[in-house]
């Protein structure tokens, strides 16, 4: 029998000798840890998406509530106005019944009061339009508001 060469071109070579361990998981765990990244990935990007959804609603109710402030002082103040228009041409047909004043000038405050009166017809439609911009804001719906309206109860 021949004995084998252990050294040379095509045997064994003893000067180096390369070793490797390879260490790997099953298959079925590399992949579930895979859908797990792949998992938190995705929760991750939705909690992002509901974050900017929640800002962007905040930011609107808040716009929608401003405007309807601004409109309610403006409401207010054309009420005042209308008061303050009424109670000129008052006085001024009392002048006018003393003497102290004529046609024109009555019909000027009247006039005044009018168009103030008008005015008050717009702000109040401003006010309107800018609370049913905070209740749509709200997310409040025309049956929601007449169902939480017919929950109030009358004061005593």
């Amino acid at each position: 029998m021949a004995k084998a060469q252990l050294s040379g071109p095509n045997g064994l070579d003893r000067s180096s000798l390369n070793a490797g361990l390879a260490l790997g998981l099953p298959i079925q765990q590399r992949e579930a840890r895979g859908k797990i990244v792949v998992g938190k990935a995705q929760l991750a990007q939705l909690n992002q998406q509901l974050r900017h959804t929640e800002d962007q609603v905040r930011s609107e109710v808040q716009d929608n509530y401003s405007a309807l402030e601004r409109a309610f002082e403006f409401y207010q103040q054309a009420k005042k106005r209308v008061e303050l228009a009424k109670v000129v041409a008052s006085a001024e047909r009392e002048q006018l019944l003393l003497g102290r004043s004529d046609v024109l000038r009555v019909t000027l405050r009247e006039q005044a009061a009018f168009e103030a009166e008008i005015f008050e017809i717009g702000a109040q439609q401003d006010f309107f339009r800018a609370q049913a911009e905070f209740k749509i804001a709200l997310g409040l719906s025309a049956k929601e508001e007449i169902v939480l309206e017919k929950n109030k109860k009358p004061p005593q």
